[in-house]
């Protein structure tokens, strides 16, 4: 077997493997790490699901990631096989005319798919999904909102009334027994497992800069940790 038969047969089983790759992916998103309204369906509540300790977010890169080498392979495959796939088209297509027009065509087909995600500008609109609204995590929806108009009272207070304000705030968390979600904030954690902000942040392994009214989901896609591993640090240390 020549040296070039060998990089094309290399090159073809790691097209292979990465389109496998990037359908493994999809079908675990799709169907084991579901979205909201399908995991409420499957699983009876919105929990943060994980696989070998990555969400479906993390995978998602992966699956980004893999569609990147599988677009550089294939290019490689068109380059190695150029030579054939002209003799195939002459063949196919005997006008000059018409096969310039169809490269020129699909060249620029290829373009526009490949890049109108940068192009497209989504369009916001509110969600009219019962199960979505009527989640876990949309039933916490109110007591933040409570939690966010009672921040600006307590800007107005002495530190001893606030601290007494969210000691009874952490009371009635813990009457409830909500768990800990996305929509709170680092204020909200630290109210709900009893602790100052600081621990908060030191048991989630975050910068003390962080911002105490960031919210739990947006920093877990920001420093790389689930909903199921922040309630874990919080939950254990809370029991030594």
């Amino acid at each position: 077997m020549k040296v070039r038969e060998k990089i094309n047969l290399f090159i073809d089983l790691l097209l292979t493997l990465a389109l496998t790759l990037i359908a493994g992916i999809g079908l675990l998103i799709k169907y084991t790490l579901p979205s909201g309204r399908e995991r409420i369906i499957k699983y009876g509540d919105n929990r943060e699901l994980s696989f070998l300790g990555w969400d479906r977010h993390q995978w998602g890169e992966i699956h980004l990631i893999a569609a990147y080498v599988m677009l550089g392979l294939l290019v490689l495959h068109i380059l190695f096989h150029w030579k054939t796939i002209l003799c195939l088209v002459r063949k196919a297509i005997p006008p000059v005319w018409l096969r310039r027009s169809l490269w020129v065509t699909l060249g620029v087909l290829c373009l526009f798919i490949f890049l109108f995600a940068f192009l497209a500008t989504p369009v916001r609109e509110e969600t009219g999904d019962f199960l979505h609204r009527n989640s876990h995590f949309g039933a916490m929806k109110p007591e933040v909102n409570e939690n966010s108009r009672g921040r600006e009272a307590e800007r107005g207070k002495k530190p001893e009334a606030a601290k007494a304000d969210r000691g009874e705030k952490h009371l009635h968390a813990d009457e409830d027994h909500t768990s800990l979600n996305g929509r709170m904030t680092l204020e909200d954690a630290a109210i709900h497992y009893g602790i100052s902000i600081e621990e908060t942040k030191r048991r989630l392994g975050l910068p003390a800069h962080v911002d105490s009214f960031a919210t739990i989901g947006r920093l877990r896609k920001t420093y790389g940790f689930t909903m199921q591993q922040a309630r874990e640090r919080l939950e254990k240390a809370n029991e030594l």
